[in-house]
């Protein structure tokens, strides 16, 4: 029984990183779709929901006029989500220039407040931005060109962090995201995203839903938008240029939060794992998501198991391998709280990291804690 666990777990943890990945790429070459563009320019509302974001609020407000796009088919609508600084202040003083702010007095959450804004936006596509995003002017016109596929019904863009500092996390979440932007340009080509990036993606307005405040809107309407028949596509061309401090402590939350959201919204749309009813979609959904954030209970089961068999020397080899991984990680995210940092660990603390904050997200979905507001990390 114990070899049985130990093999069927060592599999589904290789399928996850590097069998599904293998087959994206198989499916990318044979299975092309690839996106009509051409330029476009539909009226474009530009949403940005914000909180507390005194100290960056003026720079998003100038990126945002900065845009290359004809002024009078764009709109700019600032979202406060029960603001307490000198936020809404700073917004009023460009209501000359155009901006449209929408106000809640009380805090309402993210999702709701994006709800509140669509409700006064008069765009075709809607353009979804975070306050500490800075594009570059063409950002519109490289999201927009890929809606004249009509197939085509969210687009997202390519997102770069700038950190001053380089540490274990910092370099850790720069390698994920390399590896998540290759799987997201083979998914895009041979059929569809199941997500979008927050900070950057547009959706036609005609396919929006509103949806409830626990659900995170950059995951779920995409997902109510492949429900219709549409796709999501990747435009890499359309950058989202972050400046953000990343430690420990502040990567470690936030993907508590990533997670313990996303489970609530793959719950919530639990019908497209059906892959009699929805196949490549339910299959992507449930190798890409489902699985990664399961990831720690099949890690759990490969070290237990490992231990029930150390009386034969393959396995013995194999467990002493798993604990000198897990202690050098324990070891380098030890180093990395206390600013000292080995840099041949940034893999390993990583790993262990996300996969220690993937336990807790499920611990916390489990007991129905739900995230509805986001506070300013910056």
């Amino acid at each position: 029984m114990s070899k049985t666990i130990f093999w069927f777990t060592t599999g589904i943890i290789f399928y996850t990183y590097f069998g599904y990945p293998l087959v994206m790429i198989f499916l990318s070459k044979f299975r092309y779709k690839p996106v009509k563009k051409e330029e476009f320019t539909p009226r474009v509302s530009l949403i940005v929901a914000a909180y507390n974001e005194e100290m960056q609020i003026e720079q998003k407000i100038i990126n945002c006029l900065s845009i290359d796009y004809p002024k009078e088919i764009i709109e700019i609508i600032l979202a406060s989500d029960g603001s307490t600084d000198s936020t809404i202040s700073i917004i009023k003083k460009y209501k000359d220039k155009g901006i449209k702010l929408v106000d809640s007095k009380e805090r309402v959450g993210k999702t709701q407040i994006q709800n509140e804004a669509i409700k006064v936006s008069s765009g075709e596509i809607l353009f979804f931005s975070d306050v500490s995003t800075i594009h570059p002017p063409d950002v519109i016109k490289k999201i927009t060109r890929n809606f004249v596929d009509k197939t085509v019904g969210c687009v997202t863009g390519k997102v770069i962090f700038w950190s001053n500092e380089k540490n274990l996390i910092t370099k850790g979440a720069e390698l994920r995201l390399k590896y998540e932007i290759y799987l997201r340009e083979k998914q895009s080509g041979f059929h569809s995203l199941f997500g979008a990036t927050g900070c950057i993606y547009a959706i036609r307005k005609e396919l929006f839903e509103p949806l409830r405040e626990d659900l995170v809107s950059d995951f779920v309407e995409p997902l109510k938008i492949l429900e219709k028949g549409y796709r999501t596509v990747y435009e890499a061309e359309a950058l989202a240029i972050i400046n953000r401090e990343i430690d420990f402590k502040k990567e470690f939350t936030r993907r508590i939060r990533v997670i313990q959201q996303g489970l609530f919204g793959l719950f919530y749309m639990r019908h497209l794992l059906n892959p009699f009813r929805f196949g490549l979609l339910s299959f992507s959904l449930f190798s890409h998501r489902l699985l990664r954030w399961l990831m720690p209970f099949f890690l759990i089961g490969v070290f237990l198991s490992n231990y029930l068999l150390i009386g034969n020397k393959l396995y013995l080899f194999l467990f002493i391998a798993q604990s000198g991984f897990y202690l050098s990680g324990i070891i380098g995210m030890v180093l990395t709280t206390q600013d000292r940092n080995l840099k041949l660990l940034y893999p390993i603390v990583y790993f262990c990291m996300i996969n220690i904050a993937a336990a807790v997200g499920f611990y916390r979905y489990l007991r129905g804690i739900k995230e509805i507001y986001w506070e300013t990390l910056r």
